[in-house]
């Protein structure tokens, strides 16, 4: 169930205010049993409430208008179910006998999260320039998420090597973002836009384990980075007639951490407890606009990227690990068109890039760590196509798809293998995986979506009918491959039937989410033994949203 609504207040000629909240709740609808017979229920899980606010204030005088913005965002709800065994060995699919409305735990399950922040927007209108401001502060109050890794209790469902309950938490995040950037408002060919953009985050975190049978913390690795950066940018374009416009831009990033831990208890850490980085990179991008006719456009583009080192906490078995700096090269044409006299839009785009030395994540394999390395190369290729359609006055339309080729280039890097699972890719010859040729994780090769909207006048308002599908082809769990870790093609569909009145100020409507009921593993744990977790059921619910 979803409630939204927004109050618009004038206060004065040149200041408005803006207050809008929102709220979700949804029924936990897992029962949860401590026995594999299902005969001692424990509750319910994965229900969650959750409610934002946010308070705006807008000046607008002579040219110079500034939004100051409140907002604040809490939730409290369950934590990611785990299932023990849930996947049939030498197959991607449901073990025999699953039943996805029930779940076998020892442990504490439950996630909470606290936010709020404030952003500021300042512009000036200064004739041929215009100078903006953007200032953000967020903060973490409070984000904690702890669950049942393993999936079930020692008795199963199904064999379990051993326990594992953890928390993952945030108890303190602070991050300041201000960019200045001034452009040029030239009614020649000519424009430029010049800027400066800076970061700071401090951010305390620790992961901890705990007891499954008495819930008491065993141990805990607390860990603290402050991260420092900076931008300078700088981009022009210039019309070289009426249908050609070229554009270029350069940007120098520099990015500086520091991590370090600064609590073990009950763990011999491995290696340093801290670690700096500090790397800098000057990237650019190039691009032209070709008017073929007033309603096709052609355009293509190459860039470059950075991204700077990322490192990640410790853990009983791995030290501080450091992925050092990443950096792309991309390509893109495409197609812009309107169609139908403007009543329909199409675009078509072909894509490439290269990604050096790209940091990539490793989770599990013969232990409960995550650590961070760096591939070689990445290579990537597709193609994307949307189009969208104003059909008739009542009925509205879109379509896209996508094709994404992605590949790991690494001949020397290799990963420890899973505990259960059924490797498909070779062995070297210490018997760890070698990834070289493999997709990334989570990236299907195909994906599909579609939507239409038909709303008819009725009374003082307007009733409406929407759907809305997406499709994705099968995608891989981790860096290496395994019969068991490929998640199957997945197809979700949504519908909602409401009715807007009051001169478009309210809202009702009945919602139902993947209304197929396709239930895939969609993810899984491969340290201990075959734990997934799946999509979600099912849906059906009501929202009401008013402005006023």
């Amino acid at each position: 169930m979803n409630a939204e609504g927004a109050v618009n207040v004038p206060l004065s000629t040149n200041v408005a205010m803006r207050v809008s909240a929102v709220g979700q709740h949804r029924d936990d609808y897992v029962n949860n049993f401590s026995d594999v017979a299902k005969t001692q229920k424990r509750g319910e899980l994965d229900g969650y409430n959750e409610h934002a606010e946010r308070v705006q204030f807008l000046y607008s005088k002579d040219g110079f208008s500034g939004l100051l913005g409140f907002h604040q965002r809490q939730t409290n709800g369950s934590a990611r179910l785990f299932r023990a065994n849930l996947i049939k060995k030498g197959s991607n699919t449901f073990a025999d006998g699953t039943d996805l409305d029930d779940i076998v735990t020892n442990a504490q399950n439950f996630q909470s999260l606290k936010t709020n922040g404030i952003n500021l927007r300042l512009q000036w209108d200064l004739g041929n320039y215009k100078l903006h401001s953007i200032t953000g502060y967020e903060h973490i109050v409070d984000y904690s998420s702890r669950g049942d890794i393993d999936g079930g209790t020692p008795a199963g469902p199904g064999f379990i090597p051993f326990q594992v309950e953890t928390n993952g938490y945030i108890e303190n995040l602070d991050q300041y973002t201000q960019e200045f950037r001034l452009e040029s408002q030239y009614a020649g060919p000519f424009n430029w836009q010049t800027g400066l953009y800076f970061f700071d985050e401090d951010v305390t975190g620790s992961s901890d384990n705990f007891n499954s049978t008495t819930y008491a913390r065993t141990s805990r690795l607390r860990s603290n980075q402050k991260n420092e950066a900076w931008a300078a940018f700088a981009s022009a374009s210039y019309d070289l007639t009426p249908d050609w416009t070229v554009r270029g831009g350069l940007r120098y990033t520099k990015d500086k951490k520091d991590f370090r831990t600064i609590e073990a208890d009950n763990v011999v850490q491995i290696g340093p407890s801290s670690v700096s980085e500090d790397k800098d990179k000057i990237s650019w991008d190039v691009s032209a606009t070709y008017k073929v006719t007033p309603t096709v456009n052609v355009y293509g583009r190459a860039a470059t990227g950075f991204r700077a080192p990322s490192i990640a906490a410790a853990s009983a078995e791995v030290p501080i690990t450091v992925a050092d700096s990443e950096t792309i090269k991309s390509f893109e044409l495409g197609v812009k068109a309107d169609l139908f006299d403007r009543r329909a839009r199409t675009s078509f785009s072909i894509y490439d890039y290269t990604i050096e030395d790209q940091q990539l994540t490793v989770v599990g394999g013969n232990s409960n760590v995550n650590r961070l390395i760096n591939a070689d190369k990445t290579k990537g290729k597709g193609a994307e196509f949307d189009f969208e359609a104003a059909v008739s006055t009542a009925l509205r339309v879109s379509a896209g798809a996508s094709y994404n080729y992605t590949q790991i280039r690494d001949g020397s890097l290799s990963v420890n293998k899973c505990a259960q699972c059924t490797i498909t890719d070779p062995l070297n010859a210490v018997g760890r995986v070698v990834i070289d040729g493999n997709p990334l994780p989570q990236a299907p090769r195909w994906t599909f979506n579609a939507t239409a909207r038909y709303g008819v006048p009725f009374r003082d308002g307007e009733l409406y009918v929407f759907t809305d599908w997406s499709y994705r082809s099968k995608i891989n769990f981790f860096l290496y491959e395994a019969t068991e870790f490929t998640g199957a093609p997945l197809t979700e569909g949504g519908v909602r039937v409401g009715y807007i009145f009051g001169n478009g100020k309210y809202e009702v409507a009945a919602f139902g989410r993947n209304v197929l009921d396709q239930r895939r593993i969609t993810g899984a744990i491969d340290f201990n033994n075959l734990t997934g977790f799946t999509n979600e059921p099912r849906q059906w619910g009501m929202q009401f949203k008013g402005n006023f």
